[in-house]
């Protein structure tokens, strides 16, 4: 397998980080008209291309590599909400204030 960039790695996880941060406190649209917009997008597009390409690549069905790309992006997702979180605490904690 390829090796990754590491500037594209880096980019992707600020991206990511930067996501939850933007999604906090803005009004958004339907949940309805937000779903069409979002698989309308270039970017849901290149999704289903990175989809397509591990289904080649791995010999996977298109529904088995739609689980493992959504896998892969909640567990990130969640990995780094995690390290956040800690983050966050440990200087809470550094600050003197107290978490009981």
């Amino acid at each position: 397998m390829a090796s990754i960039p590491h500037e594209l790695l880096q980019t992707f996880n600020s991206s990511l980080i930067a996501s939850q941060v933007a999604g906090q406190g803005t009004d958004t649209p339907s949940a309805s008209k937000e779903l069409d917009a979002l698989m309308e997008s270039r970017e849901f597009r290149a999704i289903l291309l990175a989809v397509q390409t591990l289904s080649a690549a791995e010999g996977l069905s298109l529904s088995e590599a739609s689980l493992s790309v959504i896998r892969a992006f909640r567990k990130l997702d969640q990995a780094w909400n995690t390290l956040l979180i800690q983050e966050g605490i440990e200087k809470l904690r550094c600050s003197g204030i107290s978490l009981n």
